[in-house]
């Protein structure tokens, strides 16, 4: 089921902006409780996406 969380913004974060990637790398992601994963092939490669909130 659906839930409206009212999130405002979701944005990037790759490893090429490391103060930033670390600082949410350190949060407590296993108690996120809404979460997505694509998996799919582009540009010759398996990209792998999840959306946590």
């Amino acid at each position: 089921m659906a839930q409206n969380k009212k999130a405002h913004y979701a944005f990037t974060v790759k490893k090429n902006q490391p103060g930033l990637y670390a600082q949410l790398k350190a949060l407590p992601w296993d108690e996120a409780t809404a979460k997505f994963y694509d998996l799919s092939e582009g540009h010759v490669r398996l990209e792998t996406r999840v959306v946590q909130v």
